[in-house]
């Protein structure tokens, strides 16, 4: 009887990390890169098939949703966040990123920032101007 309780406990415990890990997209490799104190950007590669491509298209039509800039607001640090083919969002908010640098921590404030959510990758871009 003690032995089928603890079938029974391993057997959910199995479930759950099979459930668990099932709908998590798996990052492949990541890619960070600074210019300056300008902009900031982190990439999680879920998959490498056309990722220039859907990279480069993605951010082509999210330029030409941005052409009509009456949408972002003016003096207010904003987020944007964007799924392609299926929502942006520009919302009001603050944000500074202190980064490590050297071993001591440089404060290098961006005031926006970007995201990016396709299936093939995630992208955070983090800026001043646009």
């Amino acid at each position: 009887m003690k032995d089928t309780g603890k079938v029974y406990i391993v057997v959910l415990l199995l479930f759950c990390g099979i459930l668990n890990s099932y709908g998590q997209k798996h990052c492949i490799d990541s890619i960070n890169v600074k210019i300056d104190n300008n902009i900031k950007l982190n990439m999680a590669i879920y998959d490498y098939s056309a990722l220039r491509k859907h990279v480069e298209n993605d951010l082509k039509s999210m330029r030409l949703i941005l052409t009509d800039k009456s949408y972002i607001p003016e003096n207010v640090s904003y987020t944007i966040n964007y799924e392609p083919d299926r929502k942006l969002s520009i919302q009001p908010v603050g944000t500074e990123r202190i980064i490590w640098e050297n071993g001591k921590s440089v404060k290098y404030p961006f005031n926006n920032q970007c995201f990016i959510h396709a299936d093939s990758y995630s992208l955070q871009i983090q800026f001043n101007e646009i």
